[in-house]
């Protein structure tokens, strides 16, 4: 599989584009959770972390969240999009060979 690295890259680009808002949700609730802190989506907690007041980051991150719902339908859309170029090059390709004589 030589040459062929950029295939992995692109299906884990999608795969990020698709899990990485719910990534964010989830570490958002790690660090409130490591601190101390209640985090929920109705608004914004105080959340003193070495001086600083993250509450209005926290909640950003997780609320990021729900944009889940509509990035894994994009990224599984992206995944079969790519598949079926990924597909039809193969096609293409084999049935254009050269047979040597």
């Amino acid at each position: 599989m030589k040459g062929k690295w950029w295939i992995v890259a692109v299906y884990l680009a999608i795969f990020g584009i698709g899990i990485g808002p719910l990534m964010v949700a989830l570490t958002a609730g790690s660090i409130a959770e490591a601190n101390g802190c209640e985090l929920h989506a109705g608004f914004a907690n105080s959340c003193v972390v070495n001086g600083w007041d993250i509450g209005e980051s926290l909640y950003t991150m997780g609320v990021l969240g729900w944009m889940t719902l509509a990035t894994l339908p994009l990224a599984l859309v992206l995944a079969i999009i790519f598949t079926a170029i990924l597909v039809a090059i193969w096609v293409f390709n084999r049935q254009h060979q050269v047979s040597p004589v």
